[in-house]
């Protein structure tokens, strides 16, 4: 069965090796918790035409890899160009995914998501390839609305940041119009309530949600909203940067509004 695996950080920051590092010097064995998780708890197919990286974290051939110097760990990290270029909307994002570092580069930032996911971006071999892509957006949104977000007992929290997050940047939301905007937030407040639901302890991923609700409301310049962040330096700096804020059900309450 085609499976997809979830990374989680260990108590070194990954970033001392990652992708963006140009060191070659010697390292041991990267610092990952790994767990497998079967594609089928996402409820998003996996298009035939992904990418199959030949070498992924949990296996022999990558706690070998993990012993060499860094850019062979990197090297059977690419995806050849004319792979991504061949490539479906859909395929290059579950490509994006896969990508062995995708998730625990994004939750390895001292600082937010965002800016974890911004530095991972950089060197994801699929990300160029998918800002090229003029239905990204659509794609992003489709895939989005068919993601449980506590798929197989929860395993799927941190897919789910990282779609909201990549929804969340203006080189994709720009591209969805006004319904599909309209649409995306009623999307994210059932993602919310179907969390809850689940576990009131995940409410911390509500923190992405509201950040990718936030923007695509100043996107779709829903006066209510655009107003208060304008009156509101904490809330702006907020979906600027996803600097801590403190009022998350503010954001909620436009987005009910938003959604009407």
């Amino acid at each position: 069965m085609k499976t997809i695996k979830l990374f989680a950080v260990s108590f070194i920051c990954l970033f001392l090796f990652s992708c963006g590092n140009n060191s070659e010097e010697e390292v041991g064995p990267i610092p990952y918790i790994t767990r497998t998780v079967d594609a089928s708890c996402t409820g998003i197919p996996v298009p035939e035409d992904t990418y199959a990286y030949p070498v992924l974290p949990g296996t022999d051939e990558w706690e070998k890899l993990s012993q060499k110097e860094m850019k062979e760990v990197l090297k059977a990290c690419q995806v050849p160009e004319d792979i991504l270029r061949k490539q479906s909307t859909h395929a290059v994002i579950q490509t994006l995914f896969d990508y062995p570092f995708s998730v625990s580069d994004m939750y390895s930032s001292s600082s937010t998501l965002l800016d974890g996911f911004e530095r991972s971006a950089e060197y994801n071999p699929a990300y160029p390839e998918l800002l090229k892509r003029k239905d990204a957006g659509t794609c992003l949104l489709e895939r989005y609305l068919m993601l449980n977000p506590v798929g197989c007992d929860g395993a799927t929290t941190l897919i789910t940041d990282f779609y909201e997050m990549l929804l969340a940047q203006p080189e994709f939301y720009s591209r969805l119009t006004a319904k599909e905007k309209k649409e995306l937030v009623k999307i994210a407040l059932e993602k919310i309530k179907i969390r809850m639901d689940f576990d009131p302890l995940l409410v911390y991923h509500n923190e992405t949600t509201c950040l990718l609700i936030g923007r695509i409301m100043v996107s779709a310049e829903f006066a209510s909203f655009t107003k208060e962040v304008a009156n509101n330096k904490e809330l702006a700096q907020y979906l600027e940067t996803q600097y801590p804020y403190g009022d998350y059900d503010n954001i909620l309450s436009y987005a009910n509004q938003f959604i009407k």
